[in-house]
């Protein structure tokens, strides 16, 4: 194969999985929404939980931004995105 023709499968195959993992969400998406009215009310002295994802869409986010999670603005559009992530208000 040619690098032009190794280029194209590869980005084929790119799209592929990601319109797979994409469409797979919304079966993580409702059992995260589900274990998270489990943990609504929890608090300890230092941690109070605000939201809940699965590891796909973590390492999804950081791979394609290796700052999303540590900008306050990305996380609070992601769970205005995402409500089912949200466990209880700020």
């Amino acid at each position: 194969m040619s690098d032009d023709e190794i280029n194209d499968y590869m980005a084929r195959r790119n799209r592929d999985d990601v319109a797979r993992e994409k469409a797979s969400y919304n079966a993580r998406a409702r059992a995260i929404a589900k274990e998270n009215e489990s943990r609504k009310g929890e608090q300890s002295k230092n941690f109070k939980p605000v939201a809940s994802y699965d590891a796909r869409t973590f390492f999804r986010f950081q791979q394609e931004d290796p700052n999303f999670w540590d900008d306050k603005s990305n996380r609070d559009k992601f769970l205005k995105d995402n409500p089912e992530c949200r466990i209880q208000p700020d």
